[in-house]
């Protein structure tokens, strides 16, 4: 694990992603279907909450707001998600 090396910027990251994703508890549909993104490929009922420089990926049934993945906008989270993909799909 890496050591922080500005605490106050990464709680201040911590909160803001907190404070984004607990509206999702009002308004599950806020972040966009991935699938409108990537409809090449199977991405589920994935849904992608931009979170300053960070990224949430989340599905929801009903009342129940699941939080799969928490990723750096910079990251290659397609590969992160779902693996290697061919290259046409890409």
């Amino acid at each position: 694990m890496r050591a922080v090396k500005n605490p106050i910027a990464a709680l201040n990251t911590v909160n803001a992603i907190q404070d984004k994703i607990g509206k999702l508890a009002d308004f599950p549909q806020l972040g966009a279907p991935l699938s409108a993104t990537y409809d090449d490929i199977d991405v589920g009922d994935y849904r992608v909450l931009v979170c300053s420089n960070h990224l949430a990926f989340y599905r929801f049934e009903g009342d129940k707001v699941y939080i799969d993945h928490i990723i750096s906008g910079r990251r290659n989270y397609i590969a992160i998600l779902f693996g290697e993909l061919p290259q046409d799909a890409e």
